[in-house]
């Protein structure tokens, strides 16, 4: 039986916040069902007001799923030289950048099996220092129902 259904979403005004709590990618919520099995894609564009900060990622995703598994990469820079940062399962925090102000792109990669529980698939953010970080209007999102 094929059941392949995909949602896309975008961001259409920029999301600002300053500070370590992790808070939701307000148009970049997905809704998912139990048992539902899916892949998702993200692509996060943001800035940092400080070149001495940057984004912290993760997702949030309903309670007790049967299977998550997901890669995380943020743009970084030491010693003036562009680096990637990467996590796997858990949540990536991004060191300095290049320069402040300038839009840069983080991805987020997974596969959720749902358990029995109704909930959210969304990408979550936080400064990682002093500043203000913003999910930039442009960010998007794939998930493929399977």
């Amino acid at each position: 039986m094929n059941k392949l259904s995909q949602i896309a979403l975008d961001v259409g005004s920029d999301q600002s916040l300053s500070g370590a709590v992790m808070t939701g990618i307000t148009e970049l919520s997905c809704p998912v069902q139990p048992q539902d099995k899916c892949y998702f894609d993200f692509f996060i564009l943001f800035q940092s007001s400080s070149a001495l900060s940057s984004i912290k990622i993760d997702m949030g995703f309903p309670s007790t799923p049967t299977l998550i598994a997901y890669n995380i990469i943020i743009p970084a820079s030491a010693a003036g030289t562009d680096t990637i940062i990467a996590a796997a399962n858990r949540a990536c925090t991004g060191t300095a950048l290049i320069s402040s102000a300038t839009d840069y792109l983080a991805q987020i990669k997974g596969v959720l099996i749902n358990g029995n529980n109704a909930g959210i698939l969304q990408p979550q953010f936080a400064s990682t220092g002093v500043g203000t970080v913003t999910a930039r209007a442009g960010s998007s999102g794939i998930m493929t129902n399977l």
